[in-house]
């Protein structure tokens, strides 16, 4: 939703995973330093005017240092870009900050997805896959992913590494957790 949001209002969308991204207060010095401008670099060279629009997704996985510093630098007179952060919990800290607009997202009802998915049952796709769109999705395009492939292995190398190839390749359980859960250790998963 945020990338489509920046999309329709003809904004560049720069997406950084701040969970992983914004540990420390020089991490989010460095966010501030790189948002100075307000287009990005591909639209410089695409030549368009397109502005930049920061997307943080999971801000409440970064730490909690880095969640004071990103929220005094939003509710400053020196931000250039506007920013949509996505969260599962919003930060303790955000939640206080006025200038900081929560909007709150809930999965789609059946009715809602019945457009989307015409000739399906819509209410049972959402129960199965928890409203999850993006799983239904998979599920339509792709079918069941529940079972493995079967593989070949190579012939034309040792036992041992054919072993180990089989048991990466999923064609064969490993032997120690066949020896223990009883079973005879065939040579195929179920």
């Amino acid at each position: 939703m945020a990338l489509a949001a920046a999309r329709s209002a003809q904004m560049e969308p720069l997406e950084i995973n701040a969970s992983q991204s914004m540990r420390s207060h020089e991490d989010v010095a460095q966010l501030i330093n790189s948002c100075r401008h307000t287009r990005t670099l591909t639209s410089l060279i695409r030549g368009d005017d397109k502005a930049m629009c920061l997307i943080l997704d999971e801000v409440d996985g970064s730490d909690p240092h880095a969640q004071k510093k990103l929220s005094e630098w939003m509710t400053g007179n020196d931000r250039r870009v506007p920013v949509i952060m996505t969260c599962n919990e919003v930060p303790r800290i955000m939640k206080s900050v006025q200038r900081i607009a929560l909007v709150r997202c809930f999965p789609p009802k059946p009715s809602d997805l019945q457009g989307l998915f015409p000739g399906e049952d819509a209410a049972e796709l959402a129960k199965r896959f928890k409203h999850d769109v993006r799983r239904i999705l998979q599920f339509l395009q792709y079918g069941s992913s529940d079972s493995l492939p079967q593989a070949t292995r190579p012939t034309d190398c040792s036992p041992e590494v054919s072993c180990i190839l089989g048991q990466k390749l999923w064609v064969q359980e490993d032997l120690l957790t066949a020896h223990h859960d009883g079973k005879s250790g065939n040579g195929r998963s179920e």
